[in-house]
């Protein structure tokens, strides 16, 4: 083989590698099926519309709680372990409903995804931000949850969006068998017996 043969097959093999190592796509297998829209308030990191009344980020910081309350949030959902209870008071000062549904990246149950949807449904005229420290794990998950049981997108179409939004693989490793097996679960589990559906 000349040099210029084996030049054009190392240079189309570094092209094919590079190819492969990109990100998968933003954009679900299927069109109507939209990624969250990034947006930028004040003290509230990684946040993003899920739909016009489901809003997704990081635990509030300063400032945060009010950001939320201009942009019309009703209802704050708060997944963290810790720390309910200062920003349950301070979301009811805003006028904000606030809910804690504190759970574990690594030892994930139906209930805490069941109560969600069912809040989510029962709710519908509410606009909700749901949240956990970084917004990429535990509410990467509960956002999968809902994209599967409520608008129909398979386990990998909400995986890709999960990732978008920073989802630890490695941190949160008993996330990536659940979330794989949530569709199963959804059709299974007593716990999402009345929370399946909303619109």
């Amino acid at each position: 083989m000349s040099r210029a043969l084996r030049q054009i097959a190392l240079s189309a093999v570094v092209a094919i590698v590079a190819v492969l190592a990109l990100p998968q796509a933003s954009i679900p297998d299927h069109p109507e099926h939209k990624m969250a829209r990034r947006l930028s308030a004040t003290g509230v990191s990684n946040l993003a519309q899920v739909t016009p009344n489901l809003y997704r980020g990081a635990q509030p910081e300063r400032g945060g709680l009010e950001s939320l309350a201009k942009m019309g949030i009703n209802t704050v959902i708060d997944l963290r372990l810790t720390g309910a209870n200062k920003e349950g008071a301070d979301a009811k000062k805003l006028g904000m409903d606030f809910v804690a549904l504190p759970w574990h990246c690594l030892f994930p149950k139906d209930d805490p995804f069941a109560r969600f949807l069912r809040y989510v449904r029962e709710h519908p005229d509410k606009k909700i931000f749901v949240h956990c420290r970084y917004g990429d794990d535990r509410t990467g998950m509960m956002i999968a949850a809902y994209r599967m049981a409520v608008e129909g997108w398979t386990a990998e179409e909400a995986r890709k969006e999960m990732n978008v939004f920073g989802f630890h693989n490695v941190i949160c490793a008993s996330l990536v068998g659940y979330e794989k097996s949530f569709p199963e679960r959804l059709k299974k589990s007593s716990a999402f017996k009345d929370a399946k559906s909303t619109e």
